[in-house]
Order: C-alpha cells, then structure tokens, then sequence
C-alpha cells in the first residue's frame, strides 16, 4: 500500500475541487495511481471523496473497484462516513460494491450508529432496509436508538422505534 500526500495530483485536484483535472486522471491512459494509497489519517482516495463532497470521484472509484474496505486510523471505512456525510444513494452505491453495513470503527460504532448520530433519517431507512443491526452496542454500551435519543435526533429515533417494533 501506497502513501499519498497533499502534492500528490489525484489528491491535489480533490482538494481543490478540479473536475477537468480528476477525470484527466482518472482516465484509462491514466496509469501508476494507486487509488487505495492512503494518507497520514489512514484514508483512502473514496474516504476523501466523501469527506470532500466529490462525487464525481466517489462514482469513478467506485467503477474503478476501489477497495471499499479500508479503515482509517480511527476505523472508520467509506460507509462509516457516507452515513454520516452523503445521501442514501451513495450509501447503497457502496453497500452494491461489497461495503459491510455492520463493520465496527475504533468506538465500536457501526454506520448505523453514526446515522443516529448526527440524524440521517434518509440514510437510516436504507441501512435498515439492507439488513444493518439495529441492537448493536458501542463500546459506551449505546445502540443506534439511544444515540439517537441522547442527541435529540427525534426522526432518526422514531424510525429506530418503528424498526425495533416490526
């Protein structure tokens, strides 16, 4: 595995949201760029697509067969953050490209939980939906449902509720 860093082309033309130059090299005469290099934090090129709201390099990563898997120091793989950060679609996009909709970050969190984090009703029907574990518990022993409730995410909690209830 490879390193990247701020000068490196693919990285520089994400950060500064160049198109022209992504899909220049991204390209098929493109050749040499790792696209599963990560940087100092452990993240990958798809990481950094969704951390920088690129989803013109999110779709072309994916097409590419990115390694969907990686987890960044702090654990979290691609999905982690689309549950976080991105709509419902780009979470199914990875979830079709092999994506683990149970795997665990550093805090024991699932992308469910971080759904219920932050309120991502939207993000938490399509989790749900794909078969994400609704009763798994963090390593401060909360499930997405009490999460939700801790930070006053009402729909993401009426949505856990409901789930729970079936």
């Amino acid at each position: 595995m490879s390193f990247l860093s701020n000068i490196d082309p693919l990285y520089f033309a994400l950060s500064n949201n160049n198109t022209a130059e992504l899909n220049d090299l991204l390209s098929e005469k493109s050749l040499g760029i790792d696209l599963d290099a990560v940087d100092s934090s452990g993240y990958t090129y798809l990481h950094l697509s969704l951390l920088f709201d690129n989803a013109t390099l999110f779709k072309k990563l994916l097409t590419k067969k990115c390694d969907v898997a990686t987890r960044a120091k702090n654990g979290k793989a691609a999905l982690h953050l689309a549950a976080m950060l991105a709509s419902a679609a780009e979470v199914k996009q990875l979830y079709k490209h092999g994506a683990t909709l149970d795997i665990l970050d550093n805090k024991g969190r699932t992308p469910l939980h971080l759904a219920a984090l932050v309120g991502k009703p939207a993000v938490l029907n399509i989790l749900l939906m794909l078969g994400a574990n609704s009763s798994l518990k963090d390593k401060n022993d909360d499930t997405p449902l009490s999460l939700a409730i801790k930070f006053d995410r009402k729909d993401s909690a009426k949505i856990l509720r409901a789930y729970a209830a079936q």
